[in-house]
Formats: C-alpha cells, structure tokens, sequence
C-alpha cells in the first residue's frame, strides 16, 4: 500500500512538473516573437506558473519574493505605458513621454546632485535651491530627491536625470550648471 501511495504521488508530481514545463515553453514561444505586449506576458506569467508550482509542492515555502517581483514588474509597465519617451531595445523602438513636470523635477534634482558634487552639503545646497525657486519649500525639495532616489524611478528619467548632469559638467562648472538648471526650472514652474 505504501509503495503505492508512494508511485501515486511521485506521478502527480511528475504531472505538475510537466504542467510547468509546458507553460515554460508557451512562454519561450512568446519571447521569439519579440512582440512588448508578448514579453510581459511571458515574464508575468512563468512568475505566476512557478508561484502556482511552488504552491502545490511547498506549501510552506515564503513566495512572497516572487509576488512582489510581479507586482514590480506590473508597477514598471504601468508606469512605462504612462510615461512614453523614445526607448531603443534593439528589434523595436517605442516613446515614451516625460511630462512637463517630471522634467522640471528632473532638472532641479540634476542641479542639487551637481552641487552636492561639487562640494556643498545636500542640507545647503536644498536651501540656495529653495531661494531660486521660491515656489518649492525644502521639506519638498527633500521628498523629490528621495523619489528620485528610489529604485522605482523609471530608468528613463533616471538616465534624463545623468544626461543633464553630464551636460551640465560639459558646458559650465557644476555649481553654475546648477545654477541654471534651477532658474530654467524656476521659469517652468510659473
């Protein structure tokens, strides 16, 4: 009886492995075509296939990690589609959009980042930015250089965010590249 169970259990877990299998080759078929609606298909669902596995052969394994890694993924297509500024990865090419006020942030944290670089602490280096921008008090200052800081800033403003800083390296000293990114930001903010 016991070496029956045993064979019982060993073919439904061999069924739920080749389940899994199965799901992972409908996936590799997706990421051939190259296709972005595919792609994030693909991912979010062998992610959602190797929950479900894991479920059904440790129920007491922590897959949360996994959960939170297709939250994730879901948040950075959202903000990706909402977003729409010129992305090249390589086969296909799609904008994605920076709204006024993101770029208008992303020059004031280009310019604090420069200042701070250049030597002045982040605490005065907020303060000479509050007294340009005059419509920002420094408690906000502080909360869009931690946003700017975090690991859910999109790649494209991040990248905008160094581009402007290499720019501002190029062209003046970075304390006054700082300076005119914050009274070009200024002059956005009205």
């Amino acid at each position: 009886m016991f070496y029956q169970k045993g064979l019982f259990l060993k073919q439904v877990s061999d069924f739920k492995l080749k389940a899994l299998e199965d799901k992972l080759n409908q996936a590799a078929e997706l990421l051939k075509e190259n296709n972005q609606k595919n792609i994030k298909a693909a991912h979010i669902g062998v992610i959602s296939e190797l929950i479900n596995f894991l479920k059904s052969e440790y129920p007491k394994l922590n897959r949360q990690p996994l959960k939170k890694l297709v939250s994730y993924l879901l948040e950075v297509k959202l903000i990706e589609r909402r977003n729409k500024s010129v992305i090249n990865d390589g086969a296909n090419k799609y904008e994605l959009k920076v709204s006024r006020k993101r770029k208008t942030d992303s020059l004031i944290v280009a310019a604090i980042e420069l200042m701070v670089e250049d030597g002045v602490v982040e605490h005065q280096a907020i303060v000479e930015a509050v007294t340009i921008l005059k419509k920002r008090k420094d408690s906000d200052l502080v909360k869009l250089l931690n946003s700017y800081r975090s690991a859910l800033l999109p790649n494209h403003i991040r990248e905008l965010v160094q581009n402007l800083k290499i720019e501002g390296r190029k062209r003046f000293n970075a304390k006054q590249s700082a300076l005119v990114y914050l009274e070009r930001a200024s002059q956005n903010l009205k």
